[in-house]
């Protein structure tokens, strides 16, 4: 239960287990995830500041959603391999399918407000038959 929500500049590592599922919301500052489970379960809502993920932090059926206003960079896959998610969207344009990193990760579907190695797999709708249409 409860969640986390930054409002504040500065920095928050999440290095434990954190099993909650009230979901993440970030407005400004910078989280950290510095652990597999630092987010708990529930959704991300990434508004203003930066997420950085050292590790596959993000739940399986969690939905991260991005606010088209970020800055290039601020979202950091800093982990190596792929975190599975249920969705991801990015302002209006909700993506269900493929993959998704930076333009260097590898993955199907780059964006500049990725940042690091990491890929998020979107597990909403088999990979199968992602394509780019598809996606939106």
């Amino acid at each position: 239960l409860g969640g986390i929500r930054l409002v504040g500049g500065g920095r928050l590592t999440l290095n434990g287990r954190s099993d909650f599922s009230g979901g993440v919301t970030v407005d400004s500052g910078e989280l950290v995830a510095d652990s597999e489970s630092a987010l708990g379960t529930g959704d991300v809502d990434i508004r203003g500041g930066a997420l950085t993920l050292s590790r596959a932090a993000l739940g399986d059926a969690a939905n991260l959603r991005l606010s088209d206003t970020l800055q290039d960079g601020t979202i950091h896959l800093g982990f190596s391999g792929r975190d599975i998610i249920h969705s991801l969207q990015i302002g209006d344009a909700v993506h269900r399918c493929g993959t998704w990193g930076s333009p260097d990760s590898g993955a199907m579907f780059t964006d500049s407000l990725f940042s690091g190695a990491g890929i998020l797999q979107l597990a909403a709708e088999p990979i199968e038959g992602c394509t780019t249409n598809a996606t939106n």
